[in-house]
């Protein structure tokens, strides 16, 4: 088999890339996935699509990426994206131990009591810590910014955040924003109705086929990429992307290469919400403070951000929630929507994603060699941003120059492969922290 472009893996990236790909005229296309498309960290994500990053490059591939899913839903068909608009708050409600896997220790205080005997109060009625106030003068700053990136947000006081949604608790809410044009999307089914329409467009999608290593060969000019080996044998190309995620780096090596990626593990939870409450009623929400996020899914309320930095082994690593994680979960969610008293859990799980040292993704030309490219490195965050990335690498692949619907991309070079040569050794950050940005 021989194709213009292979890209190795098809979840919501690859699949991404090769819808850009293909409405561009590429028509020997290829993608290459080991399990079924859209069915590993695509099929884990939460689907929470929120603009309220962490820097202008990121606000904008969301932004675009809102406006890419809306039509894509429209063209194709489905109901897999919803805009619903989201709350960001910061609050005066520490973030649990447990969150990510730790246990909360027996006997551990609860709200208003004193955790180390200093006489230190906690609670809905203590004044912000400088900690706290530190917090709400960088997610200001990150609000200003966003802004600036032609994305509306709301300041919300506590007392109109109480009016809005009167059903949540906002005694400890020190500060609060609204984002209208974030949304939600069921990650699976677009990558199935997507993975559809390229199959219906003669785009080869190759499920059950694991891509183990990279062809390269020698051009006038220096290495070039000739394709990847797959278990059934050699596909040949004339660029591939890679999309693999957690397992790049040890494809990347078998061309001699590598670069710098950790997996880290992250949970997530489905709770179904007291007769008489529809989850679909409920607002998105991101307790930065809290370190937790929710939002309606299928029916259910998708709680998570049981996020642990600790680099994992993508073959093997522990898939099922962590009860400490579910215990925390359920926790904040009676705390601050009390009617959720009561809530049972559905089902929950596992999964990895890949984080990088300055919490940027790696896309386009990598490895000096020709025809390569890599799409990866989303830290947590591949499905916000997949059809904006989709279109970015497209034009990487193409030799155009970096576009988002057809307007130049500044700040690009903050996510170009090439910022890194190889592997290094970096401590990782989760991607919606705020850390660093005072």
């Amino acid at each position: 088999m021989a194709f213009d472009v292979v890209i190795a893996g098809g979840g919501i990236v690859g699949l991404q890339v090769a819808w850009h790909l293909r409405e561009a005229g590429i028509r020997r296309l290829a993608v290459i996935e080991k399990g079924a498309a859209g069915g590993g960290a695509t099929a884990h994500g939460a689907g929470f699509l929120s603009h309220f990053t962490w820097n202008p490059l990121d606000a904008r591939l969301v932004r675009r990426s809102t406006e890419l899913y809306a039509l894509q839903q429209r063209e194709l068909g489905g109901s897999f994206f919803r805009v619903t608009g989201s709350y960001v708050l910061a609050t005066r409600t520490p973030a649990e131990e447990g969150r990510g896997g730790s246990p909360v220790p027996a006997g551990a205080p609860g709200e208003g009591e004193d955790p180390d005997g200093a006489g230190r109060a906690s609670g809905p009625d203590v004044e912000a810590s400088p900690d706290v106030e530190a917090t709400v003068r960088r997610l200001a700053a990150r609000a200003a910014m966003v802004r600036e990136a032609g994305v509306e947000v709301h300041d919300v006081a506590p007392a109109e955040g109480a009016a809005a949604v009167p059903g949540w608790n906002w005694d400890d809410v020190a500060a609060a924003w609204f984002v209208p044009a974030d949304g939600t999307l069921l990650p699976a089914e677009a990558a199935r109705i997507l993975a559809e329409r390229l199959r219906q467009r003669d785009v080869k999608i190759l499920e059950g086929t694991a891509v183990r290593e990279l062809a390269t060969g020698r051009g006038s000019r220096g290495p070039v990429v000739a394709g990847v080996r797959t278990a059934e044998g050699p596909v040949a190309a004339d660029a591939v992307v890679v999309a693999t995620g957690v397992w790049t780096r040890p494809l990347l090596q078998t061309a001699g290469l590598d670069t710098p990626l950790k997996p880290y593990r992250t949970q997530l939870s489905f709770w179904a919400l007291p007769e008489g409450l529809d989850p679909a009623a409920v607002p998105p929400l991101h307790d930065v403070t809290g370190e937790y996020y929710w939002l309606p899914r299928e029916g259910l309320l998708a709680v998570g951000d049981g996020t642990q930095l600790v680099e994992q082994d993508p073959e093997a690593f522990r898939r099922e929630p962590d009860p400490e994680f579910l215990e925390a979960c359920r926790r904040r969610l009676e705390h601050r929507l009390p009617a959720a008293r009561g809530a049972e859990l559905v089902r929950g799980w596992a999964h990895l994603c890949d984080a990088t040292p300055d919490r940027r993704p790696l896309l386009g030309p990598y490895g000096g060699i020709q025809g390569l490219h890599l799409a990866v490195g989303f830290n947590g965050f591949g499905v916000m941003r997949a059809p904006a990335v989709g279109e970015l690498v497209a034009r990487f692949v193409l030799g155009e120059e970096p576009a988002l619907d057809g307007h130049p991309l500044e700040g690009v070079d903050a996510v170009r492969a090439d910022r890194f040569s190889g592997f290094v050794d970096f401590p990782m950050a989760q991607g919606f922290n705020t850390a660093g940005e005072e």
